[in-house]
């Protein structure tokens, strides 16, 4: 996260602090839980509106009024399966919509020697393992090794982006074992690889394009879940 970012949790987490001590000397008659799971929420939504982040608005959105379904009277007609479907049919169809926008921007930083977005964290790896946790912030994360075997990588409540250009595969195959929790996911990977992809999603996406590997090139597998979020496979 950048300065900004980091102004904008720390002042959001003192207001909650201030809450928690107020509400019950006040008697408000206000649930701490919803309250703080509300702001959180919003917080997630509001920092990834100028990234076009589009899971990362709509389903913390979609989890914030399910919360909040008492306060808005419409527990008696809303259930929570429909309205997370629902989030998540509209969350691919805006990637959908504005994935060239996604795309170029993220091609364009790649390209650029060091000249990143500021709310992204880089790092690189040359290790054969590599495993990677991100929350609640952006990542970028460039692959070098030249003897990959593993990559472990779990995504909740952020986005991360892993390009595997400079990388080479070991002679036995890798694997990359994802878990995506309200997050999002891109991986950039040459298009001449022998990818396979065995992920599962609940109320997930999974958007994969189209790439002609070669066979007889060592089997990079694909696997895990993607929960409320979404995972994008672009070949380059």
């Amino acid at each position: 996260m950048n300065k900004k970012t980091n102004w904008l949790w720390g002042i959001v987490f003192i207001a909650v602090g201030v809450m928690i001590v107020l509400v019950p000397m006040l008697g408000l008659s206000i649930n701490l839980m919803h309250m703080i799971w509300t702001v959180l929420l919003l917080l997630c939504v509001v920092s990834n509106i100028k990234y076009r982040n589009w899971f990362l608005i709509v389903m913390p959105l979609c989890l914030a009024v399910w919360i909040n379904r008492s306060y808005l009277q419409i527990e008696d007609v809303l259930s929570f399966f429909p309205l997370m479907g629902a989030g998540v049919f509209v969350s691919i169809g805006l990637s959908i919509i504005f994935k060239d926008h996604s795309y170029r921007y993220n091609h364009i930083r790649y390209h650029r020697s060091g000249k990143h977005a500021d709310y992204t964290k880089q790092s690189s790896h040359d290790e054969s393992v590599i495993n990677i946790d991100t929350a609640l912030s952006g990542s970028a994360q460039y692959i070098h090794s030249q003897n990959l075997r593993l990559i472990t990588a779990e995504v909740s409540l952020g986005s991360l982006q892993l390009y595997l250009q400079q990388a080479k595969l070991d002679p036995e195959g890798a694997t990359i074992k994802l878990d995506v929790s309200l997050a999002t996911l891109t991986l950039y990977i040459p298009k001449e690889w022998n990818t396979q992809v065995d992920v599962s999603s609940s109320l997930g996406g999974v958007d994969e394009g189209f790439h002609e590997r070669d066979y007889n090139l060592p089997k990079l597998l694909i696997t895990g879940e993607v929960a409320l979020g979404n995972l994008e496979i672009i070949y380059i």
